[in-house]
């Protein structure tokens, strides 16, 4: 379980995840656990809903990530793990879809000891198939 002020995401036992608000949610990463998701807030309430999935669980040369939908449920964002990447890197990311998906803007953020990639995409919640970036020798392919 885990439980957000709207700025911050917390484990039942209060102690702080690493965290960020992205439009009206918030990421939540534990890079000691694996788990990474995300929490929406209603308003003026305690409660909210989410997803939280264990993304160390996949494969050596996959990639983690998390589906938060928006409230027509025909667009979403893709929240992923990734590996430390210089900025310059960062700026190549490219988010691979499957046909009549659209990535509407890609960023990346830091809210503590790990890097997301947060893909803002017009499509249904299987959208992404991969991301690329530029590798030291070759470009590196992770696959969900």
């Amino acid at each position: 379980m885990v439980w957000t002020d709207g700025t911050t995401a917390y484990t039942a036992g209060g102690e702080p995840l690493d965290s960020v608000v992205v439009d009206d949610f918030v990421i939540l990463a534990d890079p000691r656990s694996g788990a990474m998701g995300y929490v929406r807030p209603e308003a003026d309430s305690i409660s909210g809903s989410g997803d939280v999935s264990q993304a160390r669980e996949m494969a050596v040369g996959e990639f983690g990530g998390v589906w938060a939908p928006d409230a027509s449920g025909e667009s979403g964002a893709y929240v992923a793990y990734l590996p430390p990447l210089s900025e310059e890197i960062r700026q190549q990311i490219t988010v691979e879809t499957i046909p009549g998906a659209r990535v509407r803007d890609v960023t990346t953020c830091r809210p503590s000891q790990v890097l997301l990639l947060v893909a803002h995409i017009d499509g249904p919640p299987d959208s992404v198939t991969g991301l690329t970036y530029p590798g030291s020798a070759t470009q590196e392919r992770f696959s969900s």
